[in-house]
C-alpha cells in the first residue's frame, strides 16, 4: 500500500495568486505613480515657466516691454514641454506701506501715481493651465473621475517679484 503526504504544500498558492498579484503592482500601482511622476515634473515646469517670466519682466525698461517679456519667457519656457498648456496674464500690485490691503492694476500705472515714498510695486504673473498626464487611464478610474489620472489637471500658478525702478510701470 502506497501511504501518501496528506498535508498539502503552500507553494502552489503563490502560483494561483501570481497573475492577480502581478496586475495590481503593474498596473493597480505602477502606471498610477508613473503618471503622478510626470504629472509633478509637468507641474514643477511650469512653476518654473511662471517664475522666470515674471522675474525677468520685472527687469524690463517699460510696462509694455514687460508683459511682451513676460508672455515670450512663457511660451518659451513652455515650448520645450509636452503636456502642459496655458496663457498667462501680468499685473502690478501697489503695496502700501502703511498695512493697507495691495491693490492690482492689471493696465499699467497712470503717469505720476508712482509713490515709492509710501507704496512698494511688485509684478504678478499668474498663469491658468491644463497639465495632461503621460497617458490617460480611460473615462474613469475604479469607478472614479480623477483630474491628472483620466484626464489633464486645471492649474493655476502665480509668482511675485519686486520691481526695482517703478517709474517704468506708467503706461
Amino acid at each position: 500500500m502506497i501511504i501518501r503526504n496528506l498535508q498539502r504544500s503552500r507553494t502552489a498558492n503563490v502560483l494561483a495568486e501570481a497573475p492577480i498579484t502581478l496586475w495590481f503592482l503593474f498596473i493597480g500601482l505602477a502606471l498610477p505613480l508613473l503618471i503622478l511622476a510626470t504629472l509633478t515634473y509637468r507641474i514643477v515646469m511650469l512653476d518654473y515657466a511662471v517664475r522666470d517670466s515674471c522675474a525677468r519682466a520685472a527687469r524690463a525698461d517699460s510696462y509694455s516691454e514687460a508683459r511682451e517679456i513676460a508672455s515670450n519667457t512663457f511660451k518659451g519656457d513652455l515650448a520645450a514641454f509636452t503636456g502642459v498648456k496655458g496663457s498667462e496674464s501680468i499685473y502690478i500690485i501697489v503695496k502700501p506701506l502703511d498695512g493697507s490691503p495691495p491693490q492690482d492694476e492689471p493696465e499699467g500705472l497712470t503717469l505720476g501715481s508712482v509713490d515709492t515714498i509710501n507704496n512698494v510695486y511688485l509684478l504678478k504673473t499668474v498663469a491658468k493651465a491644463e497639465v495632461a498626464p503621460l497617458f490617460t487611464m480611460g473615462s474613469n478610474w475604479m469607478g472614479a473621475k480623477v483630474p491628472g489620472l483620466t484626464s489633464s489637471y486645471p492649474l493655476t500658478v502665480s509668482a511675485q517679484s519686486y520691481v526695482e525702478d517703478p517709474d517704468v510701470l506708467t503706461k
